[in-house]
């Protein structure tokens, strides 16, 4: 008895370490699955992290260059509108403005703007920012003389254009000018093709249509004739009698004592005669 019951001792001493060895292998296991895990998760973590690092240094670019391009389209718009000014200031449609009438105007001068007839976007107050900055340098860089007339080359130098430059944006100016001519055609075809669709869709509201003109004229025939009564003016009297046009038989029948005679059948009966004595 007590060699069987040491015999059951060690084989559940055995069970209990097979038991053991099994729950630290399932552990060794989860452990591996979870370390695997994690290594897959930092590595997406990693990735994702690099991806979003791309797309901010992509956007960074975008936006530099979204910036430089609005930056240069801005300065082209503020030499453009420089290049209108010059224009605007010119007297008698002169390709030259006048030094007094420059320096004049950047001292904002009522006078000389109302004699020149500025409009409000060319305004001192409307000018560039670029420019507005500068209005002092501009003022020292001005002849002496102000009698002297200055051209668009000598006008772009003040402000800081080379003549390179200044020929470029000429001919930039043209082109907007050219532009704004077309629009404005455009625009005029436009509002007449507007108004004579207007026009057309009026007439079209106020003319009646084909199929009521005809059932207009029909109803009024059926007003005006009735085959069962004769009209006042058909009747003929003949021997003392009111004898009525017969309705049925033309204008050219008549009633003549009771007795019915046709105009055109007495002509045809005469015709006949005239045939037989020949």
């Amino acid at each position: 008895f007590l060699f069987m019951a040491e015999c059951l001792r060690k084989c559940n001493i055995e069970f209990q370490m097979e038991d053991l060895g099994k729950e630290d292998a399932a552990v060794k296991i989860q452990q591996q699955g979870r370390a695997m895990r994690d290594r897959k998760r930092v590595k997406e973590l990693k990735e994702q992290r690099k991806q979003q690092q791309a797309a901010v240094k992509i956007q960074a670019q975008g936006r530099r260059v979204r910036d430089r391009q609005l930056a240069e389209n801005k300065r082209v718009a503020n030499q453009i509108w420089l290049r209108e000014l010059f224009t605007k200031l010119c007297r008698r449609k002169v390709k030259t403005v006048l030094v007094s009438d420059l320096w004049a105007y950047l001292r904002s001068d009522p006078d000389v703007m109302l004699e020149l007839a500025v409009p409000i976007r060319f305004t001192l107050p409307s000018m560039p920012q670029q420019y507005q900055i500068i209005v002092d340098v501009v003022l020292d860089r001005l002849p002496e003389d102000m009698s002297k007339q200055l051209q668009w080359a000598e006008v772009a130098n003040l402000f800081g254009m080379d003549l390179e430059r200044a020929r470029q944006v000429d001919q930039q100016y043209a082109a907007v000018k050219i532009q704004a001519v077309q629009r404005g055609r455009r625009d005029c075809e436009r509002v007449r093709q507007l108004r004579n669709s207007k026009a057309n869709k009026a007439d079209s509201d106020a003319t009646p249509s084909a199929k009521d003109l005809a059932e207009s004229s029909v109803s009024t025939l059926a007003s005006n004739v009735d085959l069962g009564t004769p009209r006042d003016e058909d009747d003929v009297t003949v021997g003392g009698e009111e004898s009525p046009i017969s309705p049925l038989r033309g204008e050219d029948s008549v009633i003549i004592e009771g007795e019915e005679h046709a105009e055109g059948g007495e002509a045809e009966e005469e015709e006949g005669q005239e045939n037989e004595t020949f």
